[in-house]
């Protein structure tokens, strides 16, 4: 996965967890995390990317108003696969697996 991608990934998925959307477009957010999860696991880069896509246009609009008093946080039906995608990507980045190497052999390992 190119680099910026996984870092737009990131940075969406980190929002997510934040957002007061409502239910209907929470619903929009779930099948999109699900297509995300389904298209890292195909490697389908192109699906994966819509997938983001989507959720990042299902998510908050910079205009509120009056309909606020509908917004809910994220339900708890989506916080796992949010988990299981940051988790995902992490573990698909090179310099995360390998910052994650020292962490776990300590500072005193030797280099």
């Amino acid at each position: 996965m190119e680099e910026e991608l996984r870092r737009m990934a990131a940075e969406i998925l980190a929002d997510v967890e934040v957002w007061q959307l409502r239910a209907k477009n929470w619903n929009v957010v779930g099948q999109g995390l699900k297509a995300m999860r389904d298209a890292l696991a195909a490697r389908d880069l192109t699906a994966f990317q819509q997938a983001l896509e989507d959720v990042e246009l299902a998510g908050p609009q910079r205009i509120s108003g009056l309909e606020d008093s509908s917004m809910l946080p994220l339900p708890e039906e989506y916080r796992e696969r949010l988990d299981e995608l940051v988790h995902a990507l992490d573990s698909d980045n090179p310099a995360s697996r390998a910052a994650s190497a020292v962490d776990a052999a300590g500072p005193d390992a030797p280099s």
